[in-house]
């Protein structure tokens, strides 16, 4: 039966809802033997069957979507592709990619790249079975085209996040660089195409044969792991389709993470990259951005109010009164402020960070920053819209005081301070007069001698670390 025919009756699929075939069940169980604190996850999943559809994939609300024969045909390796879509779930893939401004190309490589590169430090050991080379990762039976897709094939570094992946990836094939370029340019033929067929390709190698080499033999991961949904998905969960909603999917994560910290106590052999991911979850990192965002809308939310008066458009009243014309009430709107370190503590690392950071403060807030370059004294004061037209000079001392200070006498006043640094400084004891709202952005992590220095008064303290960010208490 084709997967077309199949899309018209999704009566046919919703009475094959939450039933595990044979294979599944078989897979799912070797996976408990090896992994059992995975078993939240596993038996949260609901299989559908999507004859002729030559997929193994699951959608966002945790739907396992399969073609029967293609678990005939691959029977020794759906252990593997079981375990492979569900870190897609677990990682939240869907959600990660509606934040993410990357191509889809870049986000279906770098998504399986993740997974991949994760599972491969659970242990590799190649082995030769009946059906051709495999590889046993971690004990877990893994198809042997997923070998291919690790980020040693394209070039990159284990152990980094799809995000990076992909902005790696779309460098790469648009500046020409890397010996992977051409490989990962052909990969990405078939999306600037608008193909989304099942022979969508995930990479390439050396050559440039990725494409054609290397094709997906699941047709993708479907939606949940932030792709397009595939036209026979039963979409989000309803009185007659269950599924996993958004909540219950955080839930999920959450307690698969516990688990595998209760198996990491009593138990030696939890590989360290499920041991991070558990922490990683359980003490999430924040996008420092999304909280910029955020912190700017409230704080220009709370500023001064509607109190002076335009005669850009007319007011409320003017149409009672058409003879005259009435201003409108406007609140003006306080502009934001920068402070970047640029003692000689800040490393030239430390400096491009703080550049990096202040473009996104200029992308949010829309509009001209005011950039404030201190060390032990202020530098330079300038209003900018391209973080490179920032002067950073300095290389001193560090007071951050002075800084603040200066902020504190900018008119008109700004309604958000964002401090960029290292965090070795002295702070004022007390607020300076007029700031209501100074976030600290701590560039080169959190030891306790910076985070216990920081004011009670400092609205918010972000710490960009290596793995991401966070927010202190």
């Amino acid at each position: 039966m084709a997967a077309r025919s199949i899309e018209s009756r999704p009566e046919a699929r919703l009475a094959t809802l939450g039933r595990w075939p044979r294979a599944l069940a078989d897979a799912r169980r070797a996976l408990l033997v090896l992994r059992p604190y995975m078993a939240t996850a596993l038996f949260a999943l609901r299989p559908v069957a999507v004859p002729g559809s030559r997929c193994l994939h699951v959608d966002r609300w945790w739907r396992l979507y399969y073609d029967p024969a293609l678990l005939r045909d691959a029977a020794g390796e759906v252990a593997g592709l079981l375990y492979h879509v569900v870190w897609h779930l677990l990682r939240d893939h869907a959600r990660r990619r509606e934040e993410s401004d990357v191509s889809d190309w870049a986000w279906a490589l770098a998504s399986d790249l993740e997974i991949n590169g994760s599972v491969s430090r659970e242990g590799a050991v190649e082995v030769t079975t009946g059906r051709g080379r495999t590889v046993v990762w971690g004990e877990v039976l893994v198809p042997s085209w997923m070998r291919a897709l690790r980020p040693s094939a394209c070039g990159l570094p284990e152990g980094k996040a799809a995000e990076a992946y992909a902005a790696a990836l779309e460098r790469m094939r648009r500046d020409g660089s890397g010996p992977h370029a051409r490989a990962i340019g052909n990969a990405a033929a078939p999306w600037r195409e608008g193909s989304g067929a099942s022979t969508d390709p995930v990479g390439g190698d050396a050559d440039g044969r990725f494409a054609t080499a290397f094709v997906h033999p699941i047709g993708g991961c479907g939606s949940g792991a932030g792709a397009a949904p595939k036209p026979w998905e039963l979409g989000p969960p309803r009185r007659a389709v269950p599924g996993v909603g958004v909540v219950e999917g955080a839930a999920l994560r959450r307690e698969t993470a516990r688990a595998v910290q209760r198996a990491a106590r009593w138990a030696g052999d939890v590989p360290g990259s499920l041991r991070r991911w558990a922490s990683d979850v359980l003490q999430p990192r924040v996008s420092w951005r999304r909280v910029l965002v955020r912190a700017m809308r409230g704080a220009l939310d709370r500023a001064a109010g509607a109190w002076d008066y335009s005669y850009r458009r007319p007011g409320r009243r003017a149409a009672a009164r058409p003879d005259v014309i009435l201003p409108s009430l406007v609140r003006p709107d306080g502009p934001v402020a920068v402070v970047v370190d640029t003692s000689g503590s800040m490393s030239a690392t430390d400096l491009g960070q703080a550049l990096a950071e202040l473009r996104g403060v200029i992308r949010a807030s829309g509009r001209a920053v005011t950039v404030i370059a201190c060390d032990a004294a202020v530098q330079g004061v300038a209003a900018v819209t391209r973080a490179e037209a920032v002067p950073l000079r300095g290389g001193g001392g560090t007071d951050m005081g002075a800084a603040l200070a200066t902020a504190a006498r900018l008119r008109p006043r700004p309604v958000l301070v964002v401090v960029l640094t290292d965090g070795h400084t002295p702070w004022p004891q007390d607020r300076p007069a007029g700031l209501d709202r100074v976030m600290v952005v701590l560039l080169s992590g959190a030891p306790p001698e910076v985070t216990g220095a920081i004011p009670r008064w400092v609205w918010r303290t972000v710490v960009i670390e290596a793995g991401g960010a966070r927010e202190c208490a």
